[in-house]
């Protein structure tokens, strides 16, 4: 094998002009083999590790705790990517059966940019332990500026609370 830093460009593989599509080429454009561009890895998933008490309307929902985090890009319940493309995210709500009514709206919400960005909701049922909320959008983010936040709320109730182990998540799709 050989390896030839010149022009910019790190090749690894079989010299230029024989069978260039063993080559590894990793420039400032990225990383191609064999003439195909290679997409970098982003991923996080982080989760509440404990009760959130008291959620009213469009409340900003902490996670905690991460799980992984390829590129730091999650902070202080905001996912803001270092790498621009889409990104699959999903998030679960664990609503505490309790302090929930039947027939309570319950919506999980994401904000891009601390605007709204798209939604789900379910109706409540107080008969059992836990109402678990999932969803999962694919959001295109620029890699500097984007971010995105996951907030909850219950439209018919003066407050519901969430359990630990809600979780959101990204990874570059």
């Amino acid at each position: 094998h050989l390896i030839v830093y010149a022009g910019g460009e790190l090749v690894v593989g079989a010299p230029a002009g024989i069978s260039p599509s063993s080559q590894g080429i990793l420039n400032a454009e990225g990383l191609q083999i064999g003439g195909v561009a290679v997409k970098p890895s982003a991923a996080f998933r982080a989760y509440s590790s404990a009760v959130q008490l008291n959620i009213t309307s469009n409340q900003l929902v902490v996670f905690d705790t991460e799980n992984f985090d390829t590129h730091s890009d999650f902070a202080t319940n905001r996912f803001t990517p270092t790498i621009a493309g889409q990104y699959s995210c999903s998030a679960q709500l664990l609503w505490n059966g309790t302090t929930v009514t039947t027939g309570d709206k319950l919506y999980l919400d994401f904000y891009k940019n601390g605007l709204f960005y798209s939604q789900t909701g379910i109706t409540a049922d107080s008969t059992t332990s836990a109402n678990y909320e999932r969803f999962t959008d694919v959001v295109d983010m620029n890699g500097t500026t984007d971010y995105l936040e996951v907030y909850a709320a219950n439209n018919l109730r003066d407050t519901s609370d969430l359990y630990s182990g809600s979780s959101f998540g990204c990874h570059l799709v």
